[in-house]
């Protein structure tokens, strides 16, 4: 199912190719390539307007995606916006990423923190 999709224009004014082919971009993350049909179905764009606006009404503020919603120990669920990265880490840096991102939801208070 070869279909090219755009992020829109980058910061230089650019539109940026973001996946040439859904079924390539699956095989490569090791996920079946029927999926395909989904990323270019509407008939998953309700429950898709769901899941965003469960996410984002889960912080008392105006923000955007993404929103990560974790489960303490107690079953307290804690949300805050982001990780926004630039690029994927490799398997080591996302392990730390995410002892990080634990320690920090584990504050009650903590919504999100930006470079």
């Amino acid at each position: 199912m070869p279909s090219t999709m755009h992020c829109g224009l980058q910061p230089g004014g650019t539109d940026r190719e973001w996946i040439g082919d859904l079924g390539e971009a699956l095989h490569r993350s090791g996920l079946p390539a029927e999926l395909a049909e989904a990323g270019t179905s509407t008939s998953y764009d309700q429950a898709l307007r769901d899941s965003h606006h469960d996410g984002v009404d889960r912080i008392d503020a105006e923000i955007g995606t993404p929103v990560l919603t974790v489960t303490t120990p107690e079953n307290a669920q804690r949300s805050s916006f982001g990780p926004v990265l630039h690029a994927v880490p490799d398997r080591g840096d996302s392990l730390r990423l995410w002892d990080a991102l634990l320690g920090l939801v584990s504050v009650p208070g903590f919504r999100e923190l930006k470079a």
